[in-house]
């Protein structure tokens, strides 16, 4: 292709995908409001579909909501002798949301500043933008993915009115999808992936594993732009209030033991209810890992699904956060596409009733990890002296180790190096 076409085709797909980023905000901004003055003819048909919950959020209702109860912290910081940490009953009406229950914050202070634009718009002028703005956000999270348009937000849709989804879009794990389909899609760059991976750790303090990737690939501008805007957000946090940090460290403490007492799903609870000690699942986790490593996959989402399998406190809805590593798997061949096939129809049933546990999608991505080869040439750790010698004991000549070649020969291990 010469270089003055292929200019043109690049700029051509600029302009397209500017094109789409403006109809989506556009969908964003004007679609809310229609709705709310069509309430008389839309809302019945969204109710006999089963979808009652969602039409109210999208015309505005002051119903409870995660992403509410995210500014309504945020919203405290601005008020005078209100902490952050407080219960959310004292929290809710700071921005207008009606509350049912719900404990104190469980977010570390730099989640605070995130939301502190929301907090001075009133509740209900902005929950309808936000929900349909996180269907945009998992289409595009699928879009960064290389997955074309008419797939990407035709599955964002799907997703959004599973169980599952209809909760995950009043929440920020959305957002966190595309912060890790950026982080991953432009890892050679400073500002996108530092920016992202910022996000990630503020929101979800696990998150902050990923920065291990950018570490051990030297990208230094990029863990400083990542860490100045962490410590940043920390700074606005105490700057607008004092004692937040204290006030994490007591009620939101108080907080995060009281939401382990409560009935959860997440591999660790599983094991407590079984009587097996929670540390079994670090260990396990970080054996996938190895497992996935030694396969020549990716260090990059080997820490993306470790940073979610350590989740203490963990729902349903949070694993749209993995919707960027099941693109990956998918791709990576028949096995990848038999488990997320697998991962979507326990998806499909939970929204039916059906009991199905909601972590066989954090299984299918794990067994993914193993079973399929998910390579990145610019991966630091394939490329290190330490690997080169892993990978030397496991080749079936090394002394000693002719068993254990033989039995991981079978599983396709040994084979990659070959």
């Amino acid at each position: 292709m010469k270089p003055s076409k292929t200019l043109s085709f690049v700029t051509a797909v600029r302009k397209r995908h500017v094109v789409e980023i403006s109809l989506g905000i556009a969908v964003v901004l004007v679609l809310p409001p229609l709705l709310t003055l069509t309430a008389s003819l839309t809302n019945p048909l969204f109710f006999v579909l089963g979808f009652g919950g969602l039409i109210g959020q999208l015309t505005g209702a002051p119903l409870q909501t995660d992403i509410g109860w995210e500014v309504a912290a945020s919203a405290a910081l601005l008020e005078p002798g209100v902490s952050a940490y407080a219960p959310l009953p004292q929290l809710g009406p700071l921005i207008g949301m009606e509350t049912v229950e719900g404990s104190s914050h469980t977010h570390p202070p730099p989640s605070l500043a995130l939301w502190l634009p929301l907090a001075v718009i009133p509740y209900t002028g902005w929950i309808g933008s936000w929900v349909l703005g996180m269907i945009v956000c998992l289409a595009w999270s699928f879009r960064i993915m290389s997955v074309p348009a008419s797939f990407a937000y035709f599955l964002a849709l799907g997703v959004a009115l599973t169980r599952v989804g209809q909760v995950s879009i009043t929440t920020t794990y959305p957002v966190l999808a595309l912060a890790i389909a950026v982080a991953w899609r432009w890892r050679s760059g400073t500002w996108l992936p530092g920016v992202s991976l910022a996000l990630i750790a503020a929101s979800r303090g696990f998150g902050g594993l990923l920065l291990l990737y950018p570490l051990l690939r030297r990208q230094w501008r990029l863990v400083v732009v990542a860490m100045v805007v962490g410590i940043g957000l920390t700074i606005i946090s105490v700057m607008l209030e004092p004692n937040v940090i204290s006030g994490f460290l007591t009620q939101g403490r108080a907080a995060i033991e009281y939401n382990l007492t409560r009935p959860m799903t997440t591999p660790m609870a599983i094991l407590d209810f079984l009587g097996l000690p929670s540390l079994l699942v670090g260990v396990l986790a970080i054996a996938v890992v190895l497992l996935s490593l030694l396969r020549g996959n990716s260090l990059f989402w080997a820490l993306n699904w470790l940073s979610f399998v350590v989740m203490p406190i963990g729902w349903a809805h949070a694993s749209v956060m993995l919707l960027p590593l099941a693109v990956v798997i998918w791709r990576a061949g028949r096995v990848g596409q038999i488990l997320i096939l697998g991962a979507g129809v326990s998806l499909t049933a939970f929204t039916l009733g059906v009991v199905v546990i909601w972590p066989l999608g954090l299984l299918a991505t794990g067994l993914g990890l193993i079973f399929c080869h998910i390579p990145d040439s610019h991966d630091p750790l394939l490329k290190s002296r330490m690997w080169t010698r892993v990978r030397q004991l496991v080749q079936p000549h090394a002394p000693g180790k002719r068993a254990l070649a033989r039995l991981w020969k079978r599983t396709g291990i040994v084979g990659q190096y070959q």
